[in-house]
C-alpha cells in the first residue's frame, strides 16, 4: 500500500514539474515574440541611424562649443525628434526615436544629455534657440524634461515672435507681487505668465519716473534662476548686470554671486559671449557680490580655468582693499 502511495505522489510531482516547465516555456516564447516584433519595428525606424551622429556631436559640441559641431548636434537632434515607429523594450506604442537612442545604457539617457546641452546653447546660437522654441521640440518632452522645458520653450517662442512690452506695463506692483507669491509658494517651476514677468524684469529697464516706485528684489530673481536651473535666465541676468552697471545695488550683485557659485561653468561660458567692456562690468559686480566668500576657491571647473583664476585673483585684491 505504501509503495502505491509513493508512486502516486512522485507521479503527481512529476506532473506538476512538467506543467510548470511548459508554462515557463510558453511565457519565454511570448517574450521572444514580443522582442522580435519590437526589433522588426525598430528596423523600420530609419531615424535610429542618426543616434551615432547625435552622440558624436554632443560630445564635440560640449567640448569647446564649436559652431559647426553644435550645428550638427542640433540637426541630428532635430532629425531624431520626428514621429517614428521606434519602441523601447518596455513601450507599448511608438515613441520619438531620440528616446530609443542608447537604450539600456543607464541614466542619464542620451535624450537627457542632449536636452541639457540644448539648454546651454540657446543663448549662443540662433539655430539652437529656434529648435528649442519649436512645437517639434515640445512634442518630445515628457515627465521631468517637460517640467523643466515646456513652459520656457513656449515663453521663448513668444519672445521671438511678439513685440516688447512697455516698461510702464512691466514694472507694476501687481506684476512683482504675482512673481513673488509664486516664489513664496516654493513652486519648482514657474507658470508661463510668471516666467514672462521674470524675463521682462531682466530685459526691460525700469522707467526713470516710476510712480509709485516698485522695488524689484533681484537677489530673489537670481534664486529663482538657480532653483530652476534656468540657463537662459543666467544669460539674461548677466546682460542685465552689464547693461545697468551705473545703477548697481547690493542685491543685484549678491544675486550675481549666487548664480556664479551654483552654475560656475555656465556663468563663465556666458561671460565669454560678452564684449570686453561688458565682461569687466559683470566681473566687477561679481567681486562685490561675492565679498569675502570663502567658497570661491573651492570651486572646481574643467573649462575656462584662466577666467576663473582671474576672478579669484580680483576677489582677493578686492578683499584686501576692503579690510
Amino acid at each position: 500500500m505504501k509503495l502505491i502511495l509513493l508512486l502516486l505522489i512522485s507521479s503527481s510531482l512529476f506532473s506538476c514539474d512538467k506543467k510548470i516547465e511548459i508554462k515557463e516555456t510558453k511565457e519565454t516564447k511570448e517574450k521572444k515574440v514580443k522582442k522580435v516584433k519590437k526589433d522588426a519595428i525598430n528596423k523600420s525606424c530609419k531615424e535610429l541611424k542618426y543616434c551615432k551622429g547625435l552622440t558624436e556631436y554632443e560630445e564635440k559640441c560640449s567640448f569647446d562649443y564649436n559652431k559647426e559641431d553644435c550645428k550638427n548636434f542640433v540637426e541630428f537632434f532635430n532629425k531624431l525628434s520626428t514621429k517614428s515607429t521606434c519602441m523601447r523594450s518596455f513601450d507599448t506604442m511608438a515613441v520619438p526615436a531620440v528616446w530609443v537612442c542608447g537604450e539600456g545604457q543607464g541614466y542619464p539617457t542620451i535624450f537627457t544629455h542632449s536636452t541639457s546641452l540644448l539648454n546651454k546653447l540657446i543663448s549662443k546660437f540662433s539655430f539652437a534657440k529656434e529648435f528649442y522654441a519649436s512645437e517639434k521640440f515640445r512634442e518630445i518632452l515628457s515627465g521631468e524634461s517637460a517640467e523643466f522645458n515646456q513652459t520656457k520653450s513656449i515663453v521663448i517662442e513668444k519672445e521671438m515672435k511678439g513685440p516688447r512690452t512697455d516698461a510702464d506695463k512691466v514694472f507694476t506692483k501687481s506684476n512683482y507681487d504675482k512673481l513673488n507669491s509664486e516664489w513664496e509658494g516654493e513652486l519648482l517651476n514657474l507658470s508661463e505668465s510668471n516666467r514672462i514677468r521674470l524675463y521682462n524684469f531682466l530685459d526691460i529697464d525700469a522707467p526713470k519716473n516710476q510712480k509709485p516706485y516698485v522695488h524689484i528684489n533681484y537677489k530673489m530673481i537670481a534664486k529663482m534662476i538657480n532653483e530652476d536651473f534656468d540657463y537662459y535666465g543666467v544669460h539674461k541676468y548677466l546682460r542685465f548686470i552689464a547693461r545697468t552697471i551705473s545703477s548697481a545695488d547690493e542685491q543685484r550683485s549678491e544675486g550675481l554671486g549666487l548664480i556664479y557659485l551654483k552654475h560656475t561653468e555656465h556663468f563663465l561660458f556666458e561671460l565669454t559671449l560678452l564684449n570686453i567692456k561688458d565682461k569687466n562690468a559683470v566681473i566687477n559686480n561679481l567681486i562685490f557680490g561675492l565679498g569675502s566668500t570663502a567658497n570661491l576657491e573651492l570651486i572646481k571647473v574643467e573649462k575656462f580655468e584662466e577666467l576663473h583664476k582671474s576672478i579669484i585673483k580680483k576677489s582677493q585684491e578686492f578683499n584686501k582693499k576692503n579690510r
